[in-house]
């Protein structure tokens, strides 16, 4: 197994997908181009749109966002939100903003760039404020704690969620919501007893969520159990986040609970087992283009490999992922 590290230096430097804030430049004109070819199917010169209408644009833009935030395509999703979010602004409507500037940051979070995803919360947050819209309010709060759950900022994080709660009264969706984040922050703070009721609370009002949020919720379980020292029991957690994450289509998620599921492996010894879940994550996260994940998979495999020469050959998944990483992927996976 000495060939991975040479397929790898073979591939050349991995290209970096992460958007910045400052790199960013969506025009209305591009926009409008994007959304015709993509949406509508029409000339490139449309008639101006009315008031009403082009908010009917804004939302079917912040549609298409959503599923390619689902197909893992965040560079693509990131466009169709800014573009939303302009067809918004330029209707002056305050609340379907607020929801895409929410968006935006949702995807800075997981593009790993949480300090920029905090800008967009706030300035939805104020927006919300002021139409004193609690639902809205409670969801960007319980969202702007996990982006400060990424760069440790635990006291932050308490104080988003506190402000969350009474917003949050007699609305089972968003109490689901603050109960897994009030689960994860205690799990990060290293009060796991704490963690396990209020993950138990979340999984109790699971009916409640969406999809996407269950599969959050069991993942959040599985990563407390590891946390416990417990891989045995945290495997069938993240089982279950695999098989929602595979029924949604949620490609990103399909990816973790697979890193996850191969860490689980890991720590029992499954040497074969392990490499195969960490094989097809990283298969993932390379067509994704997310070459950070993909490499660090990568140097898990090598060890593997070396150590245990006799249990695990990821020979062809590197030969697939340089191919892909040298861009000769014949999928049209993400624009």
């Amino acid at each position: 197994m000495g060939t991975l590290l040479a397929l790898q230096s073979h591939s050349g430097a991995l290209r970096r997908p992460h958007a910045r804030l400052g790199g960013i430049r969506f025009t209305l004109a591009a926009v409008v181009a994007a959304s015709l070819v993509l949406l509508s199917g029409c000339a490139t010169r449309p008639a101006p749109k009315t008031e009403p209408a082009a908010a009917a644009t804004g939302e079917k833009l912040y549609q298409a966002g959503n599923r390619w935030y689902l197909q893992g395509c965040y560079q693509e999703a990131l466009r169709y939100y800014f573009g939303a979010y302009e067809y918004f602004s330029a209707g002056d409507r305050l609340a379907p903003s607020a929801r895409a500037l929410t968006s935006i940051g949702n995807l800075y979070r997981r593009l790993g760039d949480p300090a920029a995803a905090l800008t967009f919360y706030n300035e939805a947050l104020a927006i919300d404020r002021r139409l004193a819209n609690a639902p809205d309010q409670a969801q960007t709060l319980i969202n702007r704690a996990a982006a400060h759950l990424d760069i440790q900022q635990l006291e932050r994080a308490a104080a988003d969620l506190r402000q969350a709660e009474p917003l949050s009264a007699d609305l089972p969706r968003l109490g689901h919501a603050l109960a897994r984040t009030r689960g994860i922050l205690a799990t990060r703070s290293g009060d796991l007893t704490q963690a396990e009721r209020y993950l138990q609370e979340a999984l109790e009002t699971v009916a409640a969520a969406s999809v996407l949020e269950e599969a959050a919720t069991h993942y959040a379980i599985g990563k407390l159990h590891l946390t416990q020292g417990q891989p045995r029991l945290a495997r069938p957690s993240f089982q279950r986040a695999l098989a929602l994450d595979r029924e949604l289509g949620h490609t990103h998620g399909l990816a973790d609970d697979l890193e996850a599921l191969g860490e689980c492996a890991r720590r029992l010894e499954e040497w074969d087992v392990a490499a195969f879940y960490f094989q097809r994550s990283a298969k993932i996260f390379a067509l994704l283009d997310h070459t950070d994940k993909t490499r660090a998979l990568l140097e898990t495999l090598q060890a593997l490999a070396v150590e245990h020469p006799e249990a695990v050959n990821a020979d062809l998944t590197l030969f697939f992922i340089n191919r892909w990483i040298d861009g000769e992927q014949d999928a049209d996976i993400c624009p």
